[in-house]
């Protein structure tokens, strides 16, 4: 099971595991920050950042299994609350690096490979067991040169399907003592 904000690191342990992108890559697990925290980030960033995440179901009514203590006592209930999630992972760099697989063009192409081999299109295999669909969405160049002529910056969404796991826990009764019948009130 994974929550939203762990399914993000996810992906990004994907992406680096898959020895696609440059060693030299700086990954960043959040929108970048207002008060300049990641202000010392080197380029070439991958950064992903949640855009939607919304529950498939509307309760959590889904029972997946059931806990049960070392006797094999069942002593509560597992529920799977699914979701589906939209992650956007932007690429940022700066044009003509002296390290050409650092330029915009390998380094997207190379991030669309780490990714394919999840997407439920290509190979599908799994993230983590608990994403168990992953889609490539639509990617495209979004290079602002008015504020910024050499930044250079892709955008590729992703759309995941996982759950969070719950589970209840219940006092199993082991043993019942009953009050001796002359204290039983009447």
């Amino acid at each position: 099971m994974v929550t939203p904000t762990q399914a993000l690191y996810e992906v990004r342990d994907a992406i680096i595991d898959s020895g696609k992108l440059p060693e030299s890559v700086t990954y960043i697990v959040q929108e970048v920050d207002q008060d300049g925290l990641e202000a010392g980030a080197k380029v070439p960033v991958i950064q992903l950042t949640p855009v939607t995440s919304a529950r498939i179901t509307a309760f959590n009514t889904d029972r997946a299994d059931f806990v049960t203590d070392d006797d094999g006592n069942q002593v509560g209930r597992i529920y799977h609350a699914e979701y589906e999630m939209t992650i956007q992972i932007d690429i940022l760099t700066v044009d003509n690096r002296s390290n050409e697989d650092e330029w915009i063009n390998p380094l997207s192409d190379a991030l669309r490979e780490a990714l394919y081999e999840y997407d439920s299109a290509g190979p599908s295999r799994q993230i983590v067991e608990s994403i168990w669909k992953v889609n490539t969405d639509e990617g495209e160049r979004i290079d602002d040169l008015t504020m910024n002529p050499t930044l250079r910056r892709w955008r590729q969404d992703v759309t995941l399907w996982s759950y969070e796991e719950f589970d209840t826990t219940e006092d199993y009764i082991v043993d019942v003592t009953l009050p001796p019948d002359d204290e039983v009130p009447q």
